[in-house]
């Protein structure tokens, strides 16, 4: 004769392990998006002369890094499916706008190759971005080392090298000493 769990047994553990999902996936999401550790300046994958990156923008310019010599810039790789690349967007946002007339620029590198071009330059226009965006060209990303992560970001000097590297999301705060310095 067989014999059966009884049933409240099982109603107990389906109940156990319904809890124990919701336990895991709460404890490792931040109640406040803010409350994410960003990404401080540090050593780049990268060093010396920053790799070339040039393509169309989406606002259909041409973008050559070589022609930004004499500026800081930074290189901000990033998709449109990125969370932590959305969150950090009005922080380089407002980066631009406060250091762009001293001579810096931000440029942002999508990696969004399964994106048509039209959805792209929908979404940068639905979020302000004021500073250009293109399409990764091919090699760009192994060119800078093959950016582990999304967001990465670059910060080069105005002799165009490259001084530090930022693997995650940042935001104006860790960045603005290090640009304020570069200029």
């Amino acid at each position: 004769m067989k014999r059966q769990v009884p049933r409240f047994v099982s109603l107990l553990l389906i109940a156990l392990t319904v809890a124990a999902v919701f336990w895991i996936v709460g404890a490792n999401t931040p109640t406040d998006e803010r409350a994410i550790t960003f990404a401080q300046p540090g050593p780049a994958t990268v060093t010396g002369p920053a790799p070339d990156i040039s393509g169309q923008t989406t606002a259909g310019d041409t973008f050559r890094l070589a022609d930004h010599k004499g500026k800081v810039v930074l290189v901000n790789f990033w998709a449109t499916w990125c969370g932590p690349c959305r969150m950090e967007m009005p922080d380089l946002i407002a980066l631009q706008k406060r250091f762009g007339p001293r001579g810096f620029t931000v440029v942002g590198v999508s990696t969004d190759h399964d994106v048509p071009l039209d959805r792209l330059r929908a979404f940068v226009t639905e979020a302000g971005l004021n500073y250009p965006v293109l399409l990764a060209p091919t090699g760009a990303q192994a060119d800078y080392g093959g950016v582990p992560a999304l967001p990465t970001s670059f910060l080069i000097d105005r002799q165009g090298n490259v001084v530090s590297g930022l693997e995650g999301a940042t935001n104006e705060a860790a960045l603005a000493p290090e640009i304020e310095r570069l200029l």
